[in-house]
């Protein structure tokens, strides 16, 4: 089969030109597809390479409709607990924290931590920091919990830092995927000036190749 037209292969070259590695995106068992479906459509749209799904209790299912089929432009990383129970359902929080979830989680953010990352962890909690407050002159990893439970004990554990979105009116939470949304905007936007934002070229390059490839 012929792989893309040469406007869409230039249309490749500047989307891995605007791509990074320097902002990731990990999910703790997010429930909703329509949510995994717009969150990995903001991450295309900022520029954002890499997500992590961390799933102890419920399947990472991106609702394509949402997406728009964002997700395979995108590298999404599973991370999938031993004994991996029914994905057909919603499990109870007490499923998530199972040895076999904890020891998941712990693995998973281990790994970002280990190539750099400063694992930013969203709370609702006293004492997180305003989102205006997170510094951004190292690698992060922004964590997001589950839509009912947030995020896990072990994440909290680990987190380096811990922040939210103040709120000014009456409703004192927002949906988990336009908090991400708000909070990745933001970040990304500071994070553009710093070096080592976009992708070296010989990795854009392979992202294109791929890309190209997934095409033909």
């Amino acid at each position: 089969m012929p792989g893309p037209t040469p406007a869409r292969l230039e249309r490749m070259r500047a989307a891995a030109a605007g791509r990074t590695r320097r902002l990731v995106l990990a999910l703790e068992d997010v429930h909703k597809a329509r949510n995994l479906g717009a969150l990995l459509r903001t991450c295309d749209a900022l520029g954002l390479q890499e997500v992590h799904a961390i799933e102890n209790r419920s399947p990472a299912e991106e609702d394509g409709e949402t997406s728009m089929g964002a997700g395979r432009w995108l590298d999404v990383v599973r991370h999938r607990r031993a004994g991996f129970p029914d994905p057909a359902r919603l499990h109870p929080p007490a499923v998530a924290r199972e040895p076999a979830a904890l020891d998941n989680s712990r693995r998973a953010l281990a790994s970002l931590r280990a190539r750099g990352y400063r694992l930013a962890v969203a709370d609702l909690g006293a004492g997180a920091l305003p989102l205006e407050d997170v510094p951004v002159d190292q690698p992060l990893a922004v964590v997001i919990g589950n839509e009912f439970a947030g995020a896990s004990p072990v994440a909290l554990e680990m987190a380096d830092l811990r922040f939210g979105v103040p709120m000014r009116g009456f409703a004192q939470s927002l949906n988990l995927a336009v908090f991400a949304g708000i909070a990745l905007h933001a970040l990304a936007t500071r994070m553009r000036s710093h070096p080592g934002w976009p992708l070296a070229e010989a990795e854009q390059a392979e992202l294109v190749a791929r890309w190209s490839a997934a095409q033909a």
